[in-house]
């Protein structure tokens, strides 16, 4: 029997694509332009800041997605409509070779706009540099600041040459995924309408989890890890549930490593702020490479201190009348709602009612490296036997920074913070 609804799905999808099509010489051009704003040199990445591409009846999301759920051929759709679908996917909008078949709408821009979503919706990340990879394991040399130097010189002497001195930092890329299963129960048709609110909530959680395992990796899997510790017994953190155990992040590395980067803070003072810059000592000087990072809680009592609270101070800056501090001493400040509450040594406990402490991270951003092994992927799994669909979003990712990491003093931490 004929599925109604599913035939009104398959008129509007081949109505928004027939309208695609139409457009694709205008947004084949479009397209090459936007892509061409986008490159990963080895200092960074640079992300398109021109107009965004307009938005058409059908975007590269829904055609891809689309795509997908039509070739899978779901038992649901009547048998009459199979040929009609195969030119309909196969010939029309989504063939992997050609002009004008919707390829280079879709292969090439829905993984850099998934890119781009998700880069931009990061707090942590997009304040850090990055990286394009050749592979999963690269390393990436830089020549040190201190390294050259000049001299006096004689007139017609030759000054004395400067052995250059490099440090080195190697990446290494862990994957992160999400999947997504969709029951036969749930129909073409409703999950075509679902797919709006589930690419932007995949988008969002793909950028808290990256942010996340910036701040708090810790690749140690023991009771002493720095998001489930144990002082004596509890339990190893679980390498199944976790997706923290790729790399060692800012915390750990001021936490565990360059152990003498720590500031005991007790109650929040502007002078804490200070004390840790004091330990960064030519890392912290620029305000332009540094940054501050704060739990909410933490950022609440900055908010209340006097330098800045009161008219007096601050004027129209006031925080008690703009509700919002984004700089100290000039250096920006970051809320991230993925640094949690901590115990008094600056450690998440296992014992929940431990957490009451707060926790600032001051990174020189110059120093660190975030690398970007592959682009954000979108695949579906039909499985049969099931009777399911899944979607798969993944991506790969490295942190590391410059320098011997048990001295460094880019990155500090302040702990202990009374909230």
């Amino acid at each position: 029997m004929e599925n109604t609804e599913t035939k009104e799905a398959i008129d509007e999808l081949e109505e928004a694509v027939n309208k695609v099509v139409k457009e694709t010489d205008v947004e084949r051009d479009r397209l090459s332009a936007f892509t061409r704003k986008i490159r990963f040199p080895q200092d960074g990445i640079v992300l398109p800041k021109a107009r965004a591409l307009k938005p058409d009846e059908l975007d590269y999301w829904s055609l891809l997605v689309g795509k997908q759920l039509l070739e899978a051929r779901h038992s649901v759709l009547p048998t009459q409509y199979e040929a009609r679908l195969q030119e309909l996917t196969q010939k029309r909008t989504m063939t992997s070779t050609g002009t004008g078949t919707g390829a280079e709408l879709v292969e090439v821009a829905q993984s850099l706009a998934l890119l781009r979503d998700v880069y931009l919706e990061t707090k942590v990340m997009s304040a850090l540099p990055a990286v394009q990879m050749p592979s999963g394991k690269m390393k990436l040399s830089q020549i040190t600041s201190d390294a050259i130097f000049y001299k006096p010189s004689a007139e017609a002497t030759a000054v004395t040459a400067t052995d250059l001195a490099t440090k080195e930092a190697e990446f290494n890329a862990y994957t992160l995924k999400a999947q997504v299963d969709f029951s036969d129960e749930f129909e073409e048709d409703s999950l075509l309408a679902l797919l709006p609110s589930l690419r932007r909530i995949l988008v969002q959680i793909a950028a808290q989890a990256i942010d996340e395992a910036i701040l708090n990796g810790d690749a140690s899997t023991g009771t002493q890890n720095i998001n489930y510790y144990a002082a004596s017994g509890g339990s190893s953190i679980s390498t199944a549930s976790r997706f923290l155990l790729g790399f060692d992040g800012l915390i750990h590395l001021a936490l565990n490593e360059a152990s003498s980067m720590t500031v005991n803070v007790g109650t929040l003072e502007a002078a804490d702020f200070v004390a840790m810059l004091a330990k960064m000592e030519k890392y912290g000087v620029n305000p332009k490479s540094v940054l501050f990072i704060t739990d909410l809680w933490t950022y609440l009592k900055a908010i209340q201190l006097t330098e800045v609270s009161t008219y007096d101070k601050m004027g129209e800056k006031a925080t008690i009348s703009t509700g919002e501090l984004s700089q100290i001493f000039g250096i920006p400040i970051i809320v991230s709602e993925q640094m949690a509450k901590a115990n008094a040594t600056g450690q998440v406990d296992q014992t929940a009612e431990n957490n009451t402490k707060g926790r600032i991270v001051a990174v020189n951003r110059d120093m660190w490296r975030v690398g970007l092994a592959r682009p954000v992927q979108v695949r579906s799994e039909r499985s049969e036997s099931k009777t399911m669909t899944s979607f798969v979003v993944s991506f790969r990712l490295a942190l590391q920074c410059f320098g011997t990491r048990s001295s460094a003093k880019h990155t500090a931490l302040g702990y202990d913070v009374t909230i």
